[in-house]
């Protein structure tokens, strides 16, 4: 999983529930949401997901592109650790939507292309609505 994949993926899922539950302000998805939907896309990161997912978390974090903890975007009391996006994580994604983002080298594989512009298939849960 690319870096262009998994911004694409957090800021699809986050938009695609705003959209589902008609709430402008949804907050931004915890962890036990991105995993599962990204479980439900896992044909097209092949059998090393989990550990592509890890990766690319890490990695997104690392250079300041997404903050993941309580409290991120929620609501008061929630205990749940959401994943947020950050504004220079947007403005990284925007600039790889228009430029593209390079060749895609994971865990030392070139695959053929990036997967960041698919059609996700997310859903969400109960509690989201």
């Amino acid at each position: 999983m690319t870096q262009h994949e998994f911004l694409a993926f957090v800021e699809g899922l986050h938009e695609h529930m705003k959209k589902v539950t008609g709430k402008p302000g949804y907050p931004w998805p915890d962890q036990v949401l991105l995993s599962q939907n990204f479980r439900l896309n896992r044909n097209l990161w092949g059998r090393t997901w989990p550990q592509q997912w890890n990766s690319a978390m890490t990695e997104a974090i690392r250079h300041g592109w997404v903050v993941a903890g309580i409290g991120e975007g929620c609501v008061r009391g929630c205990h749940a650790i959401h994943v947020r996006v950050t504004a220079e994580g947007a403005q990284t994604l925007r600039l790889m939507n228009e430029r593209g983002c390079g060749p895609c080298q994971v865990h030392g594989k070139t695959r053929e292309h990036c997967e960041a512009k698919a059609e996700f298939d997310f859903h969400g849960w109960k509690g989201a609505a």
